[in-house]
């Protein structure tokens, strides 16, 4: 689908995007999670690996991370581990941001819905296979495994809404990825003309259209689509978007600032295993994490409307249609949960 066709100022349709789906149901993501997770009790030193370390800190003794109340008294612990238990998802609890219960990460399914071009998905399959499991399916158990800790403490702070993550699978560079996300996170704030709209996306889509999958039209559409069209079944708190380079790492873009993990966390949680989210922007080889404004008065095209006109509004009134979050996150995996993986792949 050429840029010349595409109505971007419209509301979007699923059916109409290129991008096929792919489910990983509830049932597949916990084995997943589950391998993960043993392969963290086969950890080489007494202390245990980065994720273990963080988790410990933030979770118990006296320094553990906990809510602040309005009058800025400590509340509740955020992050609750049974005091010597083992790490693994029955021991640990999330309060959460939407109801401030505390939610067992063994309880917390979802799904995964993986968005990739018909071209992606081949070329996937043209892979080696890795140990037993099919090329196409090896990659994505992969990529869920080196996701994995990161999509728990995302997907955990939520009670409801958060049980399908969909994940967009491209090809683009770390910088066509920010590219990607600054457009999107400057159309939310409606404040564009269609002129200036149209010179935006025309700027980004015309110049990687013959280079990268999906190019950004697709991606314009499915993004959209994913906030605005009722077909789609439900609207996420958080859309993941990755490059098959494994160079390039992973950003999740959140729908509302409060969606994200809270700020005491997120200053300090190690997405991989060398850096920890930074506040703000600052260099390209840094996670970076920014805030944006998603207007009440804008839809899904970036166009002021009408009080009740936006179709996010109509679709899910009481959180879309406010501000929008951007962060990196990390997409390496630890030998050990490889190992595990590999070792578990029949249980898949």
């Amino acid at each position: 689908m050429s840029s010349s066709r595409h109505v971007y100022t419209k509301k979007a349709l699923i059916s109409e995007c290129d991008m096929e789906l792919e489910e990983f149901s509830e049932r597949y993501v916990e084995k997943v999670r589950n391998i993960v997770f043993d392969g963290q009790q086969k950890w080489p030193t007494p202390e245990g690996s980065e994720i273990q370390q963080w988790f410990r800190r933030v979770a118990q003794g006296p320094n553990a991370v906990r809510s602040m109340s309005t009058n800025n008294r400590m509340n509740s612990r955020l992050i609750s581990w049974k005091t010597g238990k083992k790490f693994v998802p029955e021991n640990l609890f999330f309060r959460t941001v939407d109801t401030s219960r505390l939610l067992p990460v063994a309880l917390a399914d979802f799904r995964i819905q993986w968005y990739a071009l018909k071209d992606t998905w081949a070329w996937l399959e043209g892979r080696k296979k890795q140990a037993g499991l099919e090329p196409r399916e090896a990659w994505q158990a992969m990529v869920l495994s080196g996701l994995m800790f990161q999509l728990v403490v995302m997907r955990n702070m939520h009670d409801y809404g958060c049980g399908d993550i969909p994940v967009v699978v491209t090809t683009w560079s770390s910088d066509q990825l920010d590219r990607a996300l600054e457009y999107w996170t400057q159309l939310s704030t409606g404040e564009w003309s269609e002129e200036e709209q149209r010179n935006k996306f025309l700027e980004i889509d015309n110049s990687w259209c013959l280079h990268v999958q999906p190019c950004f039209t697709q991606a314009d559409l499915l993004v959209r689509a994913l906030l605005s069209d009722p077909e789609v079944g439900y609207v996420p708190r958080f859309i993941v978007f990755m490059s098959v380079d494994t160079k390039v790492k992973a950003r999740a873009l959140f729908m509302h600032p409060s969606f994200r993990p809270p700020q005491a966390l997120v200053e300090t949680f190690q997405l991989d295993a060398e850096e920890p989210i930074a506040r703000n922007r600052i260099a390209a080889s840094s996670i970076s994490l920014s805030v944006v404004l998603w207007q009440r008065g804008a839809n899904c095209s970036g166009r002021k409307v009408a009080q009740g006109g936006c179709p996010m509004q109509r679709v899910a009134r009481s959180y879309i249609a406010a501000k929008l979050t951007r962060l990196k996150i990390g997409s390496r995996t630890n030998a050990y949960a490889k190992r595990a993986l590999f070792e578990n792949n029949n249980a898949l």
